[in-house]
């Protein structure tokens, strides 16, 4: 198998600080689109025409602030579950890449795979379904929050753990592949090394734009296992038969264009920023004459 030429070996704490503060960035940017999108997938009346007609009326009857709800849990849990994705896939390809520190693809598939496992448990189940039901319910963090663990406990904010680790595994297997291909392809043209800004951010949406095609469907799904109708549906089978006959393949899909607006340009700004802080985050723990 050919190998790639992009390699991701290093240091896992300084690929977890870097992409913490990348995820932070990356939320706060992008927040009013997956409010949207979460309104769009959930509702099973056709209450929203639209992405435009969706703002419009949250706009209209909840304030500018709607488009925000649910933003201070996400902020605060972009952080650990960006620094989880990038410190687990560098993790993980520190074990699969061969002794001149390159990688295959089906290695850098595997290493997203593991990178996307482990955000799905350790951060985005949870902050996933806090997001879900403070945006349905129009509920402010705190109380919101309490609300739920006070009458479902713990496993509340757990709803939909296998959709999301199959979504993230799928996420973080297609960008990581994408953007280590796409590295390479501009490390060819260019004959350098190191990626500019804007091509690291070019490659970034190019990954979440390949990323949301392939996943849409899992996500729309989570998303209703997480909503404050998950009770209607038995399993994650029954919640896909019931969508599908119900409403038809193609509510699969519900939310893609606010998703593709907020994941393509989040993305972007992720691998970007992620370019530019990973150097100056290893400076201060690898000094110049171990590099």
């Amino acid at each position: 198998m050919k190998k790639s030429k992009y390699t991701w070996h290093g240091v896992p704490v300084v690929a977890i600080i870097t992409g913490s503060i990348c995820g932070g960035i990356e939320a706060a940017v992008t927040w009013p689109n997956e409010v949207i999108k979460t309104e769009l997938q959930t509702q099973t009346d056709n209450k929203y025409k639209g992405v435009i007609d969706c703002a419009r009326q949250k706009i209209r009857s909840q304030g500018v602030i709607s488009l925000y709800r649910g933003l201070v849990p996400i902020v605060l849990g972009s952080m650990p579950k960006a620094g989880i994705r990038f410190g687990g896939y560098t993790l993980a390809a520190n074990q699969l890449q061969d002794a001149n520190g390159k990688m295959g693809s089906l290695q850098s598939v595997m290493a997203g795979i593991m990178a996307g496992s482990l955000e799905a448990t350790f951060a985005v189940t949870p902050l996933e379904t806090l997001k879900t039901r403070l945006i349905n319910k129009n509920l402010p963090f705190v109380s919101g929050t309490a609300n739920i663990l006070r009458t479902e406990g713990i496993g509340g904010i757990y709803k939909g753990l296998v959709p999301t680790i199959a979504k993230q595994s799928a996420n973080q297997a297609t960008r990581f592949f994408v953007y280590n291909n796409y590295v390479e392809i501009v490390r060819n043209h260019t004959g350098k090394q190191d990626l500019s800004f804007f091509y690291a951010v070019f490659g970034g949406m190019v990954a979440g734009t390949c990323s949301s095609f392939v996943n849409q469907p899992v996500d729309t799904i989570k998303t209703r296992m997480q909503g404050v109708g998950a009770t209607q549906y038995k399993s994650t089978l029954d919640c896909i038969t019931q969508t599908v006959r119900n409403e038809g393949p193609l509510a699969l899909y519900k939310g893609l264009v606010p998703r593709l607006g907020r994941v393509v340009p989040g993305q972007g700004i992720i691998f970007g920023v992620y370019n530019r802080v990973s150097p100056m985050v290893e400076s201060l723990f690898i000094s110049p004459d171990k590099k």
